[in-house]
């Protein structure tokens, strides 16, 4: 798997760890965009299990503002990247 796959799952594990300590904020959805960013302009195609990982993490951080199908067609879209900070900035409290 690559570095930047590698690096977009642990923002996402750190996102989900804040987030249960209830510190998740505007900086973690920015690494986390950063790293979005870096694969999908790399890696434009990831096989479905890496999908799936991706869309589950992105589920659990995302506090109920997006399910799996919708997460799976944005993964599939072309806008990625700012699909998932735009899910994550609306679960900021």
């Amino acid at each position: 798997m690559s570095n930047s796959y590698n690096d977009l799952v642990k923002c996402f594990n750190e996102g989900i760890k804040k987030r249960e300590k209830g510190n998740f904020d505007k900086d973690d959805v920015k690494a986390i965009y950063k790293a979005a960013s870096d694969l999908f302009d790399v890696d434009v195609n990831l096989d479905r299990k890496q999908l799936e990982e991706i869309r589950d993490k992105w589920i659990a951080l995302a506090d109920g503002k997006i399910d799996k199908g919708n997460a799976m067609k944005k993964l599939q879209g072309t806008s990625r990247a700012e699909a998932i900070q735009s899910v994550l900035m609306s679960s900021i409290k």
